[in-house]
C-alpha cells in the first residue's frame, strides 16, 4: 500500500511458520518481481539465538534507511514511508524517524493509542533511558549506517536499535497514528512477560548494561537513575505479590 516516489526492497524473513504464511510469501515474491527478498527457515530460529537472525536481514539491505514492521504489527498509511524518509532527507541532524500507533489488545479488541500524551518532537538518549516506552518498533525509520545488531539473546532489540539512533542524532517524533501494534498476542513478547515482571525487568537491566559497555559510561548517570526505578518497581511488585 505504500506509495513513495522511491524505490524500496522487502526483506521478510519467515521463522518456520506452522501454516500457509510461507505459500503466500511466495506468491507475492512471484506477483512483485524482483522487490521481495525471501528467507524462509526450516527451523525457528528465535527459539535458539533470539532476533539474532535479523543481523542477516540488516547485511541484505542495500537501501540508505531501514523501516521496521514486525509480524503482528501492520502499517496504515499509505504515505508513511515517504513522510518520514523526507524527515530524514531534509534534517541531517535527526537519525531516525518514528510516530505514534494505534494499539489493539488481540484478546479482547480494546483499542487506545500508543502515546496517550504529548511528546516532544524531538528526544535524544535521555528519552530513551528514563522515558516509558515511547517508540512503537513498526515505527521505526532510521538510516542503515547508524545500527550495528547487537549479539545478545536475551535483551529488547527495539530499544537497542533505538538507542543506538539516539546516539548518533535526534530521534524525531510525530503524534501522526501511522501504524497497530498488536499485544497479548499467543508467544508474543508481551504476553510472556506480562505474569513475569521480574523477567522482564532483567531483561531491561541487561539493556542498561549494554548502554554502559558500548558508550564506555557516557550515560552512567541516566542508566543509575533508571537502575533504580527497576529496583523499585521490582520490590513493590514482589511486596505485592507476597501479600496477594
Amino acid at each position: 500500500m505504500q506509495q513513495t516516489p522511491f524505490n524500496y526492497e522487502l526483506i521478510i524473513h519467515d521463522d518456520a511458520s506452522t501454516d500457509s504464511t510461507a505459500d503466500i510469501l511466495r506468491q507475492y515474491k512471484e506477483r512483485y518481481k524482483g522487490k521481495i527478498h525471501l528467507i524462509i527457515e526450516n527451523d525457528n530460529q528465535f527459539s535458539k539465538t533470539g532476533f539474532n537472525f535479523i543481523r542477516d536481514m540488516f547485511a541484505l539491505a542495500k537501501g540508505e534507511y531501514i523501516a521496521l514492521c514486525e509480524g503482528d504489527d501492520y502499517w496504515t498509511d499509505p504515505l508513511k514511508l515517504q513522510k518520514q524518509v523526507e524527515i530524514l532527507e531534509l534534517n541531517s541532524s535527526y537519525s531516525m524517524s518514528i510516530h505514534n500507533a494505534l494499539r489493539i489488545n488481540c484478546m479482547t479488541e480494546k483499542q487506545d493509542l500508543f502515546n496517550g500524551v504529548s511528546l516532544p518532537t524531538v528526544m535524544g538518549v535521555k528519552d530513551v533511558l528514563l522515558r516509558g516506552w515511547f517508540a512503537p518498533t513498526a515505527s521505526f525509520v532510521f538510516r542503515r549506517r547508524n545500527v550495528v545488531v547487537p549479539a545478545i539473546t536475551d535483551m529488547s532489540l527495539d530499544i537497542a536499535i533505538l538507542y543506538q539512533n539516539a546516539a548518533k542524532g535526534k530521534v524525531h517524533y510525530s503524534h501522526d497514528v501511522a501504524s497497530v501494534y498488536r499485544y497479548s498476542s499467543i508467544n508474543s513478547l508481551s504476553e510472556k512477560y506480562k505474569n513475569n515482571r521480574i523477567a522482564l525487568y532483567r531483561r531491561k537491566l541487561r539493556f542498561l548494561n549494554y548502554v554502559d559497555g558500548l558508550s564506555r559510561g557516557k550515560y552512567l548517570a541516566f542508566t543509575i537513575i533508571a537502575r533504580l526505578r527497576l529496583f523499585a518497581a521490582a520490590a513493590i511488585y514482589l511486596m505485592t505479590s507476597n501479600n496477594s
